[in-house]
C-alpha cells in the first residue's frame, strides 16, 4: 500500500519559534540561519510526503510526537489527511507540557 501524502500545517507558535532560531542565529551568520530554516521546513515537508512518524512524545500532550533536526526539534501532530507543527525548539531546551497549549491556530 502506497503513503498517502499529508497537508504540511503549521501553528502560529511553531512560525514564531521558526522567527526566534533565525533572529538568534542569524545575529552571528546570516547563512547558517538561512540553512537552518529551509532545512527545518524541508524536513517538515519530508514527514509530510513520506509518512514519517517520529517519536512518540505523549508524555508532554496527547498524540504529540517529535523528530530531530540538527540542534532542533519539530514537535507535530499526525491525523490521517494533516501534520501539524506545533513546535520548533532547540535539543537543549528544558520540555515541559505547558509548552504546547491546545488552543494553537495552524496558518
Amino acid at each position: 500500500m502506497a503513503i498517502r501524502p499529508r497537508r504540511l500545517l503549521w501553528t502560529e507558535t511553531a512560525r514564531a519559534d521558526l522567527v526566534d532560531a533565525y533572529r538568534y542565529l542569524a545575529e552571528l551568520n546570516e547563512q547558517a540561519a538561512d540553512r537552518l530554516i529551509l532545512g527545518l521546513e524541508a524536513k517538515a515537508r519530508m514527514m509530510a510526503e513520506s509518512g514519517l512518524t517520529g517519536r512518540d512524545r505523549s508524555e508532554l500532550a496527547p498524540d504529540v510526537r517529535s523528530v530531530a533536526y540538527r540542534s532542533r526539534i519539530l514537535f507535530f501532530r499526525t491525523t490521517p489527511d494533516e501534520v501539524i507543527i506545533l513546535r520548533v525548539l532547540h535539543g537543549h531546551q528544558d520540555l515541559s507540557d505547558d509548552l504546547f497549549d491546545e488552543e494553537q491556530q495552524e496558518d
